[in-house]
């Protein structure tokens, strides 16, 4: 799991949910409170996946870009270069990329409206093959887009209840990505071999 700080929560408020869905799967949680794109894509290019070869990385991130002001196409380029490194330095890794989750309570709030432009050129990103995307967006809002206070209640971050619903909601995707073969890609030392599964 690769994020900011509702990726972080998985230690926190989704500790238990954690425990349920992902302690048995090594799974490993590299969200960091505050991060926007180009911190996650330091991290990646100094060290921090070095000697892992996991089957699937889960990558939620943009919330920060947005809310530091940055653009909906630089979110969107910074996206795509967390996505880039993660492929490269990972090639046998499954990407699943999610959407930016909603934050503020009302649908017609800017930064929710650059939120929803910005999901769909990240959409884009999908190959089918070793980038998936998924949008969890609605699973936090009412029926009128109005974000869900039970499982948001400070507008951004997830409480319990919030985790658990984004891991019952993401488990049958994952279930899926897990136990797929995906070939090295074109250009590696291992072009078209089928990358190990365990």
């Amino acid at each position: 799991m690769i994020g900011d700080s509702i990726t972080q929560g998985w230690e926190d408020e989704g500790q238990p949910i954690w425990q349920t869905f992902y302690a048995s799967r090594r799974a490993a949680n590299l969200g960091f409170n505050g991060d926007r794109t180009e911190h996650v894509v330091w991290r990646l290019e100094h060290g921090e996946v070095e000697g892992v070869a996991p089957r699937l990385a889960v990558v939620l991130i943009g919330t920060n870009d947005l809310a530091s002001g940055r653009s909906v196409e630089d979110t969107a380029r910074g996206i795509r270069s967390v996505v880039h490194a993660l492929r490269m330095k990972l090639p046998c890794t499954t990407i699943l990329l999610l959407a930016v989750f909603p934050r503020s309570a009302s649908p017609s709030d800017p930064i929710r409206l650059s939120i929803r432009s910005v999901n769909r050129l990240i959409a884009r990103y999908a190959d089918g093959e070793h980038i998936f995307y998924l949008d969890l967006g609605d699973k936090f809002t009412d029926d009128q887009g109005y974000l869900r206070k039970d499982l948001m209640p400070d507008t951004i971050h997830l409480n319990r209840l919030g985790y658990q619903v984004w891991a019952d909601s993401m488990e049958q995707t994952i279930e899926g990505l897990l136990h797929r073969q995906i070939s090295q890609p074109a250009g590696s030392k291992a072009a078209g071999s089928i990358c190990p599964v365990d």
